[in-house]
């Protein structure tokens, strides 16, 4: 779980349950109990950092994270993590929050650190993917950017892998403001331009909990009075029907334990 959250770089908490539907949906035999444990005793901590929104990140990545935010947004953010999740699943009542009192790296390096973890884990991405998805200032991503690979504005970790377009990507369940739907400027990258309106409600600046089908977001979903509620953007194939009623079988079933 946390190898997995440290390759994320971070992942966004504004909605309490989308941590763990992220978690869950990336990572095999991933429970509920492992994350809130974490968050209890203090290994992974939630917290604003990136886009000055909630975040939960590694203990030992949160520095970074911290440090780039604050230069980022000078005297709008002071490092100060939340206290364990507070009521029952899914974890809806606001935890208080305690002021982080250890020192925080240089904020340069720091920077450098997070866009080069955000390149690994969502490159090949242009310098405007990046601001958009970490809110960095152009100037903590260009020293980032040295000496990496660059082909038509796209940059990449050296020897980076890249996935062939032709590899089958099984059905995902995403949960609300999921990182990879989030990591680019280009939102059509995952988001079919014709439903962007559906998955990102701009007038309250939320993103709904989405499904992909063969790697594109084709609906989505909520859990209503114990019920899973799939709502397809398009009627889908007979195929993928059932590889979405299965894996959304498989959530639910989890959801509710």
């Amino acid at each position: 779980m946390r190898v997995a959250l440290r390759r994320l770089v971070a992942l966004q908490a504004q909605a309490a349950f989308s941590p763990y539907v992220a978690l869950w949906t990336r990572v095999e035999g991933f429970g509920k109990d492992a994350l809130t444990q974490a968050l209890a005793d203090g290994r992974i901590v939630k917290a604003s950092s990136l886009r000055m929104t909630l975040h939960v990140a590694t203990v030992e990545w949160y520095p970074d994270l911290a440090a780039a935010a604050i230069a980022a947004r000078p005297g709008r953010i002071e490092p100060a993590v939340r206290e364990a999740p507070l009521a029952a699943w899914p974890h809806n009542k606001p935890s208080p929050s305690r002021a982080w009192v250890e020192a925080l790296p240089d904020a340069r390096e720091a920077s450098i650190r997070v866009v080069r973890a955000y390149l690994a884990a969502y490159g090949p991405a242009t310098r405007l993917d990046v601001q958009k998805f970490t809110g960095f200032k152009m100037g903590q991503i260009d020293p980032a950017l040295e000496g990496l690979r660059e082909r038509d504005g796209y940059w990449d970790l050296p020897r980076a892998v890249r996935v062939a377009g032709d590899v089958h990507a099984p059905v995902r369940f995403l949960p609300a403001f999921d990182s990879i739907i989030l990591a680019h400027r280009d939102r059509t990258r995952i988001v079919p331009a014709d439903y962007e309106e559906i998955v990102f409600n701009k007038a309250n600046a939320t993103v709904r909990s989405t499904f992909t089908v063969d790697g594109f977001v084709a609906g989505v979903w909520r859990v209503e009075k114990r019920r899973l509620v799939v709502e397809p953007f398009a009627p889908l194939p007979p195929k993928w029907r059932r590889e979405v009623d299965a894996e959304g079988e498989r959530l639910l079933a989890w959801w509710l334990a």
